[in-house]
């Protein structure tokens, strides 16, 4: 004789309730899976820099200057050239790497920048795994003016130079403060884009990091070192060794403090 045993159904709220958690399971798993992948692309972003950056410290060490960004504008202060800001890709003759690194997503060229002596250097990236794309900067750049040019990157994709003396709109701009402000574009749509904070209001705040130069403690060797820029605040070293800002009224042979 055959004994039915009782046959136990699953109730609806019993079905919602592992639906639910089985949801939730695979929204975690994804998430995690998203978020290493980004991780993964971000270490590769600032192995690529340091690669690049080592590149072209090599570079220099064979040509005494860096060599000129790709697709380039100059950022102009008072009409001056100041700076040269473009890509860095295969255009740029980095004979000292065997190929050139590029974004592991987008597949685009990294930021790069030079002095008007081609003597210093910058070079920009977003990371991904952020609530915000964040600009990170690599670079031997220091300032001597930070109300001037405390950095020689800014926040834009355009195509013509950039005037950023006086009250102009792009000094809003500068990428600086260790990447804690400013980015270059946003990672997704990549435009030019800002955390909306002016300059004026960064360079007066006492807790952002301006990476100043502590090596001149005149105008004049300001003027010799190739970093002078023209007539305006610049910092230099007192007696004590404080840096403290001075005007240094230029022309076109030599700067004094005036």
């Amino acid at each position: 004789m055959l004994k039915v045993q009782n046959i136990r159904w699953f109730t609806l709220v019993e079905l919602v309730v592992v639906a639910t958690i089985l949801v939730i399971l695979t929204s975690i798993w994804f998430y995690s899976y998203v978020w290493n992948l980004q991780d993964s692309r971000d270490s590769a972003r600032k192995a690529d820099v340091a690669k690049l950056s080592s590149g072209l410290k090599l570079y220099k060490q064979k040509r005494w200057v860096f060599p000129r960004p790709w697709s380039s504008i100059s950022l102009l202060h008072n009409t001056q050239a100041v700076a040269s800001q473009g890509l860095m890709n295969e255009s740029v003759p980095l004979s000292t790497l065997d190929q050139l690194v590029y974004d592991p997503k987008t597949k685009k060229p990294y930021h790069y920048s030079t002095t008007s002596t081609r003597q210093e250097f910058q070079i920009a990236w977003s990371l991904e795994n952020a609530d915000n794309p964040i600009a990170i900067l690599k670079w031997d750049y220091s300032s001597v003016a930070k109300n001037i040019l405390p950095t020689i990157m800014l926040a834009t994709n355009s195509t013509t130079d950039l005037e950023i003396w006086g009250s102009s709109t792009n000094r809003n701009l500068f990428i600086f403060d260790w990447g804690r402000h400013n980015i270059p574009y946003d990672f997704v749509s990549e435009t030019s884009q800002s955390n909306g904070t002016t300059f004026n209001s960064l360079i007066n705040d006492p807790l952002i990091e301006f990476w100043q130069n502590s090596d001149y403690r005149t105008c004049g060797e300001i003027y010799e070192s190739g970093k002078s820029i023209g007539t305006g605040e610049y910092q230099v070293l007192d007696n004590t060794g404080t840096l403290v800002s001075v005007n240094c009224s230029c022309t076109g042979t030599w700067c004094t403090n005036s």
